[in-house]
């Protein structure tokens, strides 16, 4: 994080139809400074490997794609160079729920792009790693939303692409401004390689610690496998109570807060614990502070707990421990969602019922064991909680500094 420190405030600007630049800047038309857009290729993608890969949005996950799993396309000889992907290549999603994001190829295998999304290449005058930062600023996203209107209905388009201005530092600064943003995507991409490996060490420790508790060394056969001797198999209902959620009143419901957190499902999980944005003032159903909040509705299976007295919507159930302790289940509902999930399948819309949670099987070791095994998972989900939220800070802090330095507010010096 050197280059941080080797930067300077600006004091003179001037007025730009993108905001105050300083004056040494320019400002520049897309158009101006790149090579015409270009649309992708058109063809079914097919797994079996009868040509290049064939890159699509829907494998441009978080701004990352796994080469691994993009699938190959039928590619003429005399077409595939006009659509092979180079190093310094920028892609735009132009319709979906992605509309406007973009991707920089680095590295790839040998690789066209799908029609849906648009290619520009940049010229001498224009570093394409600053070009790249800057389709993340809020100077192209406000314009973004003044063309399309602040949806993604009208898609995005190469005529737009080429009308947006970008402000122009000179080239030694454009590579160092990316320089300093690159710096921090590697952190970032450092810290997010090692909360996978922390979850998949928590994936394999539950596989163990769930299925052969600890220290044991003899183990009988059950409807579910084998377990430790001592241990038993019970049904979810006759260890918890089971509280099937049910929807409110919608004139009850709000987006402000006002009465109870309200919870329908899938739209507030990803995290252990999830974040409210709709209230209800009449719940219907309510959950309490620390129970297991599942969702029964598509997708079925995810799992949160809850950190208050909250509503939940039909989409959910809300579990709490009877003859089990809470924190366990958790971790042993968690480690069996997979199998909730496939019980849902089959149906137009993918969904449980009280039954199959009620009769979903339990491996339930003692008391004191149950404890030991939930203390050593929830230190590995301390540790993958603290490293979500030192990367949550770095890109608070890439965030701040992209705003600074690519309106140059903040310089840095040459």
């Amino acid at each position: 994080m050197a280059q941080i420190e080797n930067l300077k405030t600006e004091q003179k600007f001037k007025k730009t139809e993108i905001g105050e630049i300083p004056v040494s800047w320019g400002v520049a038309m897309i158009k101006d400074v790149c090579r015409q857009p270009e649309y992708g290729y058109t063809a079914s993608a097919v797994e079996e490997s009868v040509g290049p890969k064939m890159l699509r949005i829907t494998d441009i996950q978080e701004g990352r794609v796994l080469w691994d799993t993009v699938p190959y396309c039928k590619c003429p000889k005399s077409i595939k160079n006009k659509f092979l992907l180079h190093r310094g290549d920028i892609l735009f999603a132009r319709t979906g729920a992605t509309t406007g994001k973009s991707y920089l190829i680095e590295d790839c295998p040998e690789a066209v792009f799908a029609s849906y999304l648009i290619r520009i290449v940049t010229d001498k005058q224009l570093d394409y790693r600053y070009l790249y930062f800057f389709f993340d600023s809020t100077i192209y996203w406000n314009q973004i939303k003044q063309k399309i209107g602040g949806s993604a209905q009208g898609g995005v388009n190469a005529s737009l692409l080429s009308e947006l201005q970008i402000p122009l530092p000179p080239i030694s600064e454009q590579k160092k401004i990316a320089e300093i943003l690159l710096t921090i995507d590697s952190a970032i991409e450092k810290i997010s390689q090692l909360i996978e490996k922390k979850k998949e060490l928590k994936k394999g420790l539950m596989q163990e610690l769930l299925t052969h508790g600890i220290g044991h060394k003899k183990f009988y056969k059950t409807e579910i496998g084998e377990i430790p001797k001592g241990w038993e198999v019970s049904n979810l209902g006759d260890i918890a109570k089971i509280r099937m959620g049910q929807s409110p009143a919608s004139s009850a419901c709000f987006d402000y807060e006002n009465g109870l957190p309200f919870f329908q499902g899938k739209a507030e999980f990803g995290t252990k614990y999830p974040n409210a944005t709709k209230w209800c003032n009449s719940p219907t159903k309510i959950a309490e502070r620390g129970d297991i909040l599942i969702s029964v509705r598509a997708p079925v299976g995810d799992i949160n707990i809850a950190l208050e007295k909250c509503c939940i919507g039909r989409g959910l159930s809300a579990v709490r421990g009877d003859q089990a302790r809470q924190d366990f289940l958790y971790f042993v509902i968690n480690f069996l969602k997979d199998k909730l999930a496939k019980a849902g399948q089959g149906s137009t819309f993918e969904a449980i019922n009280k039954e199959v949670l009620f009769e979903l099987k339990i491996p339930l070791p003692p008391c004191s064991e149950q404890k030991k095994i939930a203390e050593i998972l929830s230190d590995i989900d301390a540790d993958i909680e603290e490293e979500v939220s030192e990367k949550e800070k770095m890109k608070q802090l890439k965030k701040g500094l992209m705003q600074v330095l690519l309106t140059g507010k903040v310089r840095v010096k040459i």
